[in-house]
């Protein structure tokens, strides 16, 4: 049996999370994202806190950079693999 497509209304529901070492970065996507109507996006600078967050936020969507300082976004994509 086929799905029916997500509505507009579930899709801005959507749980985000962006992760980037650059706060400009992210608040420009917050703004964006917010202007279009997403509600829940959650945002995080350092690397070493995105399992933890993830864990209990249960994204459905991670925006994640993959250079960052403290740890690569490659090994936190490793994390989030692991962690499923």
């Amino acid at each position: 049996m086929p799905q029916s497509p997500i509505s507009q209304e579930q899709l801005k529901d959507a749980c985000l999370l962006l992760v980037d070492d650059e706060q400009t970065n992210l608040t420009l996507l917050r703004l964006i994202l917010g202007r279009a109507g997403y509600t829940r996006v959650h945002t995080l600078s350092d690397a070493r806190d995105v399992l933890p967050l993830a864990r209990a936020l249960s994204p459905d969507l991670v925006v994640l950079d993959l250079r960052m300082p403290t740890m690569s976004g490659f090994t936190v994509l490793e994390g989030l693999v692991e962690q499923t």
